[in-house]
């Protein structure tokens, strides 16, 4: 067995010496200052000092695990490098020690900033004061040698000769943030257990109120969420955070057997949600209600290298959302293929306004061999704009409420979200573009029954995220997408429409450039689309031999369909 490491306490000589004084309270008040002198900027020698490793039910363990000293060392080097703010997060596997390393850090900052200092601990528990946090907190007062100078309560943890030398346990309502506001001194830190499964309001107050010199804000969490403000730690806000990432295969005390069971649940998929989250201490590649998922997302911007130029006869199809209330945007999304050209976004503006960008849109776009479609979720105020377009000989499509696929969605918005899905996933190619990026991944679906419905904007903003403007625009530039289409003036044979002029004919609905149910073999079935092709084919160009003629067509639109049109 090896030897149990055990570093020369400096404290332990003067303890024995002051404690025995009648004195008491003086005598303890005078060991905590000690403590402050010395490991104020040294947490990883407090703990290796102020705990009896290798003896009692320390009697196996010889001080803190490979990862946990690390973790500690990096911390001193942040107090001492000036920075007023740092924030550092921990995603963990399971088992790993991380909330013994939060323990010890709450112990370590109350006992080492002696009534200069706010130290504030929360967890996932919310209005519950016991947490497994606050538990663990118990366990190592119970082994700490400076337990005597403090007494432990059910919420807070206080110098037993100095009230004001206190640690508090924090609940929280998502409803009401006030218990972290407002919190000023010399040294402040926020504790964060379970930080995952915080809602982001409460993370936003805590990073709201960072104003001071000597803030610490640690996060510790398995990462189970695929977005928050946890997660967005370790991507979006990554250049204010220090993160570290704990896999349980490389942790000791955590057996073999249990990671060797873990595979066996995730089916031997390393990749597997539970698998990344448990052991490997990574976030899911996507939630269990989330609509797009990152990994769909980072593999369209990955095929994003350039911007092509546009073609001069394939069709231009812009989806419109308007706001409609002041902290939503109008977005205007165009998009030809699998690229896209242009997001434009306005503060809510009125229907004129929202003409006249339109009219800006045509100006850049238009030409005379190349179909330009317009697209917009309808009703409601919406009707405005369609009505002053129409005016002008502009004819914007309107998605109506009613789903082609009555059986899987509940609406028309939801069915085109999962056509935008798999236009991602197969072929579409996305700007490096932040924000909707994240629009594209913020968006949740539940059931209405048995049908899809993805979640409103107003839900969305609700949960503390910017509205889906840009994605919600990207997805109406679909909207032709499994709906019947009607060919105003389209040439069969080469693909092209013939325009009337620059602002007429514009059609309501887009034709189909692409057959969702032809899967491209001989004697597949004719869907509603080839039907209409059909017909439109006879009446308006006098087809002689329909058949060769569907046939070419259908090759043409497969052609398309792999271009992304």
């Amino acid at each position: 067995m090896a030897t149990p490491f055990r570093r020369t306490n400096r404290l332990d000589v003067e303890r024995a010496e002051l404690l025995r004084q009648p004195e008491r309270a003086i005598a303890s008040e005078y060991f905590s200052s000690r403590a402050v002198e010395i490991y104020r900027l040294h947490p990883l020698q407090f703990v290796q000092e102020t705990f009896g490793w290798g003896m009692g039910r320390l009697d196996k363990s010889d001080g803190p695990l490979l990862w946990q000293r690390d973790f500690l060392l990096e911390l001193e080097a942040c107090l001492t490098d000036g920075q007023a703010v740092h924030r550092l997060a921990i995603s963990s596997g399971k088992g790993v020690g991380k909330t013994a390393v939060a323990a010890w850090l709450f112990l370590w900052h109350v006992a080492c900033h002696e009534g200069r200092n706010q130290t504030t601990a929360t967890s996932v528990t919310g209005i519950q004061t016991a947490s497994r946090f606050w538990r663990e907190v118990r366990i190592w007062h119970g082994l700490w040698t400076m337990r005597d100078q403090f007494t432990i309560l059910q919420r807070e943890m206080r110098h037993v000769a100095n009230p004001s030398w206190i640690g508090i346990n924090q609940t929280w309502n998502e409803g009401s943030t006030e218990g972290f506001q407002g919190l000023h001194e010399q040294y402040t830190m926020y504790l964060v257990d379970e930080a995952s499964g915080i809602p982001d309001s409460i993370l936003e107050t805590i990073d709201s109120g960072a104003t001071d010199q000597n803030v610490l804000i640690i996060y510790f969490s398995n990462p189970t969420r695929t977005t928050g403000r946890f997660r967005e730690a370790f991507r979006r806000y990554s250049a204010d955070w220090l993160t570290y990432n704990i896999d349980a295969r490389e942790v000791p005390i955590v057996s073999s057997e249990s990671v060797a069971r873990a595979l066996r649940e995730a089916n031997g998929d390393i990749e597997a949600a539970s698998f990344r989250m448990n052991v490997r201490g990574l976030f899911p590649l996507e939630g269990h209600d989330q609509t797009i998922p990152e990994h769909i997302i980072a593999a369209a911007r990955a095929r994003f290298t350039e911007l092509p130029a546009l073609e001069p006869r394939a069709p231009i199809s812009v989806g419109i959302d308007l706001a409609r209330q002041a902290d939503h945007r109008t977005c205007f999304c165009v998009r030809q293929g699998n690229y896209i050209y242009e997001l434009a976004t306005y503060p809510k503006q009125e229907p004129e306004e929202v003409l006249e960008a339109l009219r800006r849109l045509i100006q850049r776009y238009a030409e005379p061999l190349r179909p330009l479609w317009f697209y917009l979720f309808g009703g409601g105020y919406n009707l405005a704009v369609v009505d002053l377009a129409g005016k002008e000989g502009i004819r914007i499509g309107q998605i109506m409420p009613q789903p082609v696929n009555k059986v899987r969605f509940a609406d028309r918005r939801s069915e085109l979200w999962y056509e935008l899905r798999s236009w991602l996933r197969e072929h579409g190619c996305l700007p490096d573009n932040r924000a909707l990026c994240d629009q594209l991944e913020n968006c949740y679906y539940t059931y209405n029954g048995d049908q899809q419905l993805i979640e409103s904007k107003d839900q969305v903003v609700a949960r503390g995220l910017p509205s889906p403007d840009m994605a919600d625009a990207l997805a109406a530039s679909f909207g032709y997408a499994g709906a019947g289409a009607q060919l105003m003036g389209m040439d069969l044979s080469g693909m092209e429409m013939r325009q009337r002029s620059q602002f007429s004919r514009i059609p309501g609905s887009r034709p189909r450039y692409f057959l969702s149910e032809w899967d491209g073999e001989d004697g597949a079935h004719w869907s509603a689309a080839d039907a209409m092709l059909w017909e439109n084919a006879k009446q308006e160009q006098g087809v002689k031999n329909e058949q060769s003629r569907i046939t070419r067509e259908r090759t043409r639109l497969g052609e398309l369909r792999e271009r992304g049109y």
